[in-house]
């Protein structure tokens, strides 16, 4: 497979899964490669869409920050159970 192509697939499966994230209602993520620290993914079991740990700390953030600044406790936060 050339470089143009390789990049071409990569793009279009970046574009997949954005598309997938942004459609998404609501997220449940969970955790994809158990065991690799440095390169943790996290996919969502509702939409499919992945992200890396980044991602999934910023988003812990938000939902964390939204419960409590609607005073509700019935919204999880990722990682709940």
């Amino acid at each position: 497979m050339t470089t143009l192509r390789k990049m071409q697939t990569w793009i279009l499966a970046i574009k997949s899964n954005r598309s997938k994230l942004e459609q998404c209602l609501q997220h449940n993520f969970v955790e994809k490669n158990l065991g690799d620290p440095l390169n943790q993914r996290y996919k969502c079991l509702n939409c499919g869409g992945e992200i890396d740990m980044v991602a999934f700390y910023w988003y812990s953030q938000g939902r964390a920050d939204m419960k409590s600044q609607l005073g509700i406790s019935n919204i999880g936060t990722p990682g709940d159970a």
